[in-house]
């Protein structure tokens, strides 16, 4: 797999495109040790890693310390929380496919246990000039609001103005 992880990123790279690889709840890149054994084995000038916090709390690590680790090779974030109170043992009944399906302990900014101020200076620490992408897989709240908290979260916690121009 590393093998050809490396070949279609050099093969893209030379298409303007980035290849990053995103460690995910429920896929074969999920827990910590398996993201030190697929960096180990490819090609990092042109593989990069796409960070999603919030899958690396429910698998059980720290997305400080990766970001800390692997800081130079991170192309991409994914952001938002992690619910510890949804995080039962009801809703990560394994469905038919091998899924756990809605994935409901993921959450808006801010209603979770991510410390994203700690994962943005770990980033900040690493030079990562990238994009934040927020997203959510299910809100327990309608669009409107789901974006209105992430919103609020983004201006008054962790300080970005909105309201400017993207940069």
């Amino acid at each position: 797999m590393t093998r050809i992880v490396t070949e279609i990123a050099r093969e893209s790279r030379r298409m303007g495109v980035t290849t990053t690889i995103h460690p995910h709840w429920q896929t074969l890149i999920q827990e910590r040790d398996d993201i030190t054994r697929i960096f180990d084995m490819v090609d990092t000038d042109v593989v990069k890693l796409a960070v999603g916090p919030s899958h690396m709390v429910k698998a059980g690590y720290d997305p400080i310390e990766v970001c800390e680790t692997y800081g130079e090779i991170i192309r991409y974030v994914h952001i938002k929380d992690f619910s510890t109170e949804m995080d039962t043992r009801e809703n990560n009944v394994i469905n038919e496919e091998g899924f756990t399906e809605p994935l409901v302990w993921f959450t808006e900014l801010g209603q979770g246990v991510i410390d994203h101020k700690g994962v943005l200076n770990a980033l900040r620490r690493a030079d990562y000039d990238g994009w934040l992408t927020v997203e959510i897989d299910l809100s327990q709240t309608t669009p409107t609001k789901s974006l209105e908290i992430n919103s609020r979260y983004l201006m008054d916690e962790l300080g970005f103005d909105l309201t400017a121009e993207n940069q």
